[in-house]
């Protein structure tokens, strides 16, 4: 499964109604087509994207890849917050097309959100998007 963080590389467009259109075409029209056949459990997703981080991430390039983000756009809280949930949503729609997820729930041991380089990459933890209203807390 093609997640946000890899979607630009597939062409989608990295605006909000891009993801949630390239969410639909790919991943829920998949998983419901595949569900028929066998039970699909979707794995090691997440809410990671280029429009959140205020550039292209190259498919989740890092500062480890020489990629740097400290001239990226600063994005308001409300303005990720807007991004995050809506990309949430859309996934979790897809998702409830299978029979289950699994989220990316790694817990970074620095706050991305003090390091420019790591900018963006604080939603791989889902306790802090919990927490930071960026996913449902009930679904």
């Amino acid at each position: 499964m093609r997640q946000c963080v890899f979607a630009g590389l597939y062409g989608c467009e990295q605006t909000i109604p891009g993801y949630l259109k390239y969410i639909e075409a790919n991943y829920a029209k998949d998983v419901a087509e595949v569900q028929e056949y066998v039970p699909v459990v979707v794995g090691e997703w997440c809410i990671f994207n280029s429009l959140a981080v205020g550039m292209d991430t190259k498919g989740g390039q890092t500062s480890l890849n020489g990629v740097d983000f400290s001239d990226s756009k600063v994005l308001g809280e409300e303005e990720k917050k807007e991004i995050y949930m809506a990309l949430a949503k859309a996934q979790l729609d897809a998702w409830a097309k299978g029979s289950g997820y699994f989220y990316w729930t790694y817990k970074m041991l620095l706050d991305p959100a003090n390091e420019p380089v790591w900018r963006g990459w604080d939603c791989w933890d889902v306790a802090k998007s919990v927490d930071l209203g960026w996913f449902p807390e009930h679904v």
